[in-house]
């Protein structure tokens, strides 16, 4: 039997008018915001025995799978104005989320159980589109996406900020000496640096930031 309930895969919430204020003889809705959500269905057992593959797919038409680990987590938020009688006019906006690992502490050493493994689930990338409204009432779309790289700790250690042609990456540096792991102070940066272009490839230094602990005069320490 399956008693595990994982929810619903899409769900639409409705912002409504204030028909007292309007004037209108009822409520009803304005705009619409649309997720889509992972539900950690891929793997799940069938009846004889085998295991289904299951994936989820965006508004984009991108599929990923529906790993156990990423249950609960919203893949695509959207949001649309809507016609009177409720259907969707045009989109307003949307995001689109991804997610990694950053870290997988399996249930029983030497063993991989995808329901049971804990995992540190980080979002790794973004894409967010702005519906765009001219004068003459053409629309376009701007597009800007987040790619963000971490480490084993789950801290992010390079960010790459694109808009258009407007291309910039944060480095982010921690101390991870065996001191700083058994204090837990995993989440406290010693350098950051905003640079103009790619991560992989920067081209000047926009801003710099070195930061110092506990009194202490030596960087990362």
């Amino acid at each position: 039997s399956w008693s595990d309930w994982r929810g619903y895969g899409s769900v639409d919430v409705a912002k409504m008018t204030d028909p007292s204020y309007r004037g209108d003889s009822a409520s009803r809705a304005v705009q619409i915001t649309r997720s889509l959500n992972f539900r950690g269905m891929d793997g799940d057992s069938k009846a004889d025995g085998s295991h289904k593959s299951v994936e989820v797919t965006d508004s984009q038409g991108n599929s990923v799978k529906d790993l156990p680990y990423l249950k609960g987590k919203e893949r695509e938020s959207i949001q649309f104005q809507v016609n009177a009688d409720g259907t969707p006019a045009h989109e307003l906006g949307g995001t689109l989320h991804g997610y990694t690992s950053a870290r997988t502490t399996p249930a029983k050493e030497g063993q991989s159980d995808a329901d049971k493994d804990a995992h540190l689930v980080v979002e790794n990338s973004s894409t967010s589109r702005e519906t765009l409204i001219a004068d003459n009432g053409d629309r376009s779309t701007r597009t800007t996406t987040l790619a963000t790289d971490y480490d084993t700790y789950g801290q992010a250690t390079s960010v790459l900020d694109t808009a258009g042609d407007d291309v910039r990456c944060t480095k982010t540096s921690y101390d991870r000496s065996a001191a700083t792991v058994d204090s837990w102070t995993l989440a406290f940066p010693y350098r950051i640096r905003n640079y103009s272009g790619t991560c992989d490839d920067p081209k000047s230094l926009i801003t710099g930031k070195d930061q110092y602990y506990d009194g202490s005069t030596e960087l990362g320490a």
